[in-house]
């Protein structure tokens, strides 16, 4: 796993996402918002994680 890399910590993000562990996912996508937040549908899926959690 490279870890600068946001698109590794994205594709776990998704991998939570669609298992409705959506805390975690939330913590992935923040990792690669901070590595890279022009990360391809990145604001998309925070913006789905937040409703779910609705935050």
């Amino acid at each position: 796993m490279d870890g600068t890399n946001s698109y590794c910590y994205f594709n776990f993000g998704v991998y939570y996402y669609e298992e409705s562990d959506y805390q975690k996912a939330l913590e992935y996508f923040n990792k690669a918002r901070e590595l890279d937040s022009t990360t391809y549908k990145l604001d998309s899926y925070i913006e789905k994680v937040m409703k779910k959690l609705e935050i």
